[in-house]
């Protein structure tokens, strides 16, 4: 379940892809439990800031989900046995969600089914197998 919750997450928000501040000063000596939750965010936050409300929500209020997901994911980090090309697709993923507006949201790129090369190939079979 878990996994699942982990995966949805990554594919339902990759789409939320934008260009924006460096990722690269988050921890990488995060538990695999601490980043998976962090990754499993968008979702749980995500039903609790929406559940009763306006389905789906605004752009602009997903806009500022994605945003507090990067957030989020910085002060997490990530685990020490990442791979060198997940934690640049770690980097990237962070990246283009964090400066995120919510016009942005339908047209941006990489969901999880087409990762643009092997750093987004590394960090989202890192995130399906160790969440």
């Amino acid at each position: 379940m878990a996994r699942a919750r982990g995966a949805a997450a990554l594919v339902m928000c990759a789409a939320l892809a934008a260009c924006g501040s460096p990722a690269g000063a988050a921890p990488t000596d995060a538990s695999r439990e601490d980043f998976c939750a962090a990754i499993s965010w968008f979702t749980t936050e995500g039903l609790d800031r929406f559940t009763g409300g306006e389905f789906p929500p605004a752009e602009d209020d997903l806009a500022d989900l994605a945003r507090d997901w990067s957030a989020r994911l910085v002060e997490v980090g990530t685990p020490e046995n990442m791979s060198d090309d997940a934690r640049a697709g770690f980097e990237k993923f962070v990246d283009r969600i964090d400066d995120i507006e919510g016009g942005d949201i339908a047209s941006m790129g990489w969901d999880g089914d087409n990762p643009d090369g092997d750093a987004e190939t590394g960090f989202s079979n890192y995130v399906t197998n160790a969440c």
